[in-house]
């Protein structure tokens, strides 16, 4: 168990009802005799369990007793995982679109101890400046006030990982840098420049000698949270929609396709390592980039 504070209201649902499974584990109840001996309905604890409903106070106070939980401090630490865990995301603000896994990610993402990021086609999204992010939604001919309430979450994101500033590893595909994006590429770049000096970051290119490689799948993220729960996968853009798999299953398009999801994050780790292992070391990422800047200002 931990402090929860800092963990946003995704972490700390998902740690609550994973330690209140194990809990039941080991108390040896079914949930069929768990809801008779609260006189709940199955599907009402069902809900409860798998993170649907919230669990108030006293529901988790009846859950502890009955699960053998006589340590105060244990049960405070639950009640503050389940007071946290029914918190508004500030997230909620910004994005309330129909990309449920894309929402589910923002909620993981804030309570992160650690990222590690894949991308293909464009700068990573906590990367980005204000006017690359803009230019990128201008693509997709959306509405101006849904392009402004996309850039400003991903600012705000920006603004929030610099604060809580959890370890945070980059690999981008050398393509991203030779692609003229307007005139505002040369700007982006010199920014990631600057954030990539940052002591919580590490930025590394894949070179296009590199050749065929794992992340040609797609952009993808490894959120980690050190011991508190196992690691997330973000798959962005997968088969025209989001995915995100984590412990309690997963969330979007093709989510039934995914039978084993430790399985599958497993082997989107391993394809990191690789990743890792044909990618620029920082310093010649950082001298790729500085040419790019050149390259692209001679183009102008």
């Amino acid at each position: 168990m931990t402090n929860p504070e800092g963990l946003g209201p995704a972490v700390q649902r998902a740690i609550l009802i994973e330690d209140l499974k194990r809990l039941r584990t080991a108390a040896d109840l079914t949930q069929a005799e768990v809801a008779e001996d609260r006189d709940w309905s199955i599907s009402k604890f069902t809900r409860m369990e798998n993170g649907t409903t919230p669990i108030g106070k006293s529901d988790l106070e009846g859950l502890l007793r009955l699960y053998g939980v006589t340590d105060p401090e244990r049960t405070r630490e639950m009640l503050a995982l389940a007071a946290g865990a029914q918190e508004k995301g500030w997230w909620e603000e910004y994005y309330s679109g129909p990309d449920k896994a894309y929402e589910a990610y923002l909620g993981y993402e804030d309570g992160a101890s650690s990222i590690r990021s894949f991308q293909g086609q464009v700068i990573p999204g906590l990367l980005q400046t204000e006017a690359y992010a803009r230019k990128l939604e201008e693509i997709f001919n959306l509405p101006p006030e849904l392009i402004e309430r996309s850039v400003r979450l991903r600012l705000e994101r920006q603004k929030r990982m610099a604060v809580k500033a959890p370890e945070q590893h980059y690999i981008v595909d050398e393509v991203v840098f030779r692609r003229p994006v307007g005139n505002v590429m040369p700007d982006q770049l010199r920014h990631l420049q600057l954030v990539a000096r940052k002591p919580a970051v590490s930025f590394r290119i894949l070179p296009l000698r590199a050749g065929l490689h794992f992340g040609l799948r797609g952009a993808f993220v490894l959120l980690g949270f050190g011991k508190l729960m196992p690691d997330v996968l973000y798959l962005e853009g997968v088969r025209r929609g989001d995915l995100l798999v984590a412990e309690r299953g997963t969330i979007g398009v093709g989510a039934g396709d995914i039978l084993h999801p430790f399985d599958e994050i497993a082997t989107y780790e391993d394809g990191y390592k690789e990743l890792l292992k044909m990618a620029l070391e920082p310093d010649e990422s950082m001298d790729l980039i500085s040419d790019a800047i050149r390259d692209l200002e001679g183009q102008e």
